[in-house]
């Protein structure tokens, strides 16, 4: 009887120590230790992965930024064949008036009636008209080849563009030319420029290029 009596006993206790909310409750969470480790292994995971994903993210405005300026190109060449007028690109500094430079970060696109090269809102009796403006986010710029003088680049109705003789006149030879979109300095994807072709015909491609060390490279008129 004893004997029954002690192993009930000792069945009960296991029970209880079994049961959840009884007995002495059992500590659970991270050490310092372990906390300390996983700060230093996130540390690790972050300043190899940080650099990559600048570079992505560089890389997506290379293409937006080249993208931007090509609609642009071929929103002027559809306007001048539609409008059976000539059409203008140009570079401007206020995204309204034509300016020199070398900089072409913004841009103005407009039907060149009075044909003064200029996007004036009133001249005459057939004023120009401004179809388009854009620009370039900071840190992208853009640069053009040595073929596109004056600032302009030209589309006449055939839906070609030519080379520009001065600000208001155009020659009769197409326009083989280069525009470059990049963004330069470190943490750049080792294609960092974007060269945008007007071939012969004003066919339009694009093309990544970059030597990996961040900076822009000089940009070269096509041959065909």
């Amino acid at each position: 009887m004893q004997a029954m009596c002690v192993r009930a006993m000792g069945a009960a206790t296991m029970r209880s120590a079994q049961r959840p909310g009884r007995g002495r409750a059992v500590s659970s969470g991270f050490t310092l230790v372990e906390l300390m480790v996983t700060i230093a292994v996130l540390a690790i995971l972050l300043t190899l992965g940080v650099p990559s994903f600048q570079a992505v993210i560089n890389s997506n405005r290379l293409a937006s930024g080249a993208n931007e300026f090509v609609a642009a190109l071929q929103h002027a060449r559809m306007e001048a064949m539609r409008r059976n007028s000539r059409v203008v690109v140009c570079r401007s500094a206020d995204q309204t008036n034509c300016s020199d430079g070398t900089d072409w970060t913004s841009w103005v696109v407009f039907v060149d009636r009075d044909r003064d090269g200029t996007p004036d809102t009133a001249s005459g009796s057939t004023p120009s008209e401004v179809l388009r403006v854009g620009s370039l986010p900071s840190p992208l710029v853009a640069k053009v080849s040595s073929n596109v003088v004056s600032s302009r680049i030209f589309f006449r109705p055939d839906g070609r563009a030519y080379k520009s003789g001065s600000a208001t006149t155009m020659t009769d030879e197409l326009l083989r030319a280069t525009v470059g979109v990049c963004i330069s300095g470190a943490k750049q994807p080792q294609k960092n420029q974007r060269e945008i072709q007007i071939m012969s015909g004003s066919r339009i491609s694009t093309a990544k290029t970059g030597d990996g060390t961040g900076t822009c490279l000089a940009l070269a008129n096509p041959s065909s």
